[in-house]
């Protein structure tokens, strides 16, 4: 997890992307997280995010690069915030 401001999650998580690290993609995340993907599957916890996340980097996405825009960071108190980002997807021939 970065330590600086909430905005290195974006280039924490656009690096993991692409390097299709699931390991440091779920290290990005607080265990109770959720993420819903581009066609709205919604997952709960790190391990959902994470096995949700690795088969497709193992498949269609193994050659893919994410793109991440600078945040919009929201904080909500000394130690979290909300963060809303735009990212652009490459796919590769594996697609």
């Amino acid at each position: 997890m970065p330590n600086g401001s909430p905005s290195e999650i974006t280039t924490c998580f656009q690096e993991a992307w692409n390097m299709h690290d699931m390991e440091a993609f779920g290290r990005l995340f607080h265990p109770d997280a959720t993420f819903v993907n581009r066609f709205g599957t919604y997952w709960r916890g790190v391990a959902q995010i994470v096995a949700g996340h690795a088969g497709i980097h193992a498949s269609i996405y193994r050659d893919s690069t994410l793109a991440i825009d600078e945040p919009d960071v929201d904080p909500i108190s000394d130690d979290a915030a909300i963060l809303h980002f735009w990212t652009r997807l490459s796919a590769g021939a594996a697609h």
